[in-house]
């Protein structure tokens, strides 16, 4: 009779005697455990490829554009800026953790941080928003442009989804009575459910949007949300209130 052997390690295997329902049979059974390091490598793989359709799916649904979709803090050259956003992803929770606003000038690197910031937490499970102040602002101006009475509403409560909220380069755009309504409800929204907001701006559109009466409560809803605040300044930072940028 013929020694069978796996097909995997080559290891013979051994006839063993069983009796089933009352009658006496002999079978080879496999003395190693390749079956099962095969079907732990199936699960794995099917686990792994689970977890890449629901990153391509929070990916999709976090407005993030393909070029801040690759970035990660192993990219990035060692700075205490690169540290502290390191800190913040690891000491993150929901409804619990501050916001933080990164304030520096154009080319820092402060929307590269805070999209380190969403892919990490991504990765950890949790369900970024990443986007332009102004790109968030015209989905609203669509939804107020709709035959749907509540389109309005509904963004507001779809923002409620989300873990954290990147609002990218504020201050970039003129700012309509309407436009500035409808960031005092965005803000007023994410604030009052706890949810943690991320910022970036830079000296020159804080200053000019100081010189908006109607911006200065939405600055001081953004200074009390974001107690973890970082300027960009070459290599070093200091923690600063928005208010007092200058």
């Amino acid at each position: 009779m013929d020694i069978i052997k796996c097909q995997h390690c080559g290891k013979p295997y051994e006839m063993k005697a069983f009796t089933v329902l009352g009658i006496a049979k002999k079978l080879w059974v496999a003395q190693c455990n390749c079956i099962d390091k095969l079907a732990e490598k199936q699960k794995e793989a099917q686990i792994q490829e689970e977890k890449k359709r629901i990153l391509e799916k929070k990916f999709k649904n976090s407005m993030m554009t393909p070029l801040f979709k690759e970035k990660n803090f192993a990219l990035l050259d060692s700075s205490e800026m690169k540290s502290k956003c390191i800190d913040y992803v690891k000491a993150f929770k929901p409804h619990s953790s501050t916001g933080l606003s990164l304030i520096g000038n154009v080319g820092t690197g402060k929307t590269t941080l805070l999209a380190c910031i969403c892919n990490e937490l991504m990765q950890k499970g949790y369900n970024c928003l990443f986007t332009q102040l102004t790109d968030l602002l015209d989905k609203f101006s669509t939804a107020r442009r709709s035959s749907d009475e509540r389109a309005e509403e509904k963004l507001l409560n779809w923002l409620l989804e989300f873990d954290f909220v990147v609002l990218d380069d504020i201050g970039r755009e003129k700012y309509t009575e309407t436009r500035l309504e409808v960031v005092f409800k965005i803000v007023d929204k994410l604030i009052s459910h706890k949810i943690p907001i991320g910022i970036s701006a830079n000296p020159e559109m804080i200053k000019k949007l100081k010189n908006i009466p109607d911006f200065a409560a939405i600055l001081d809803r953004l200074n009390e949300a974001c107690q973890l605040k970082l300027e960009f300044n070459g290599e070093s930072f200091r923690r600063e209130n928005l208010q007092d940028v200058s």
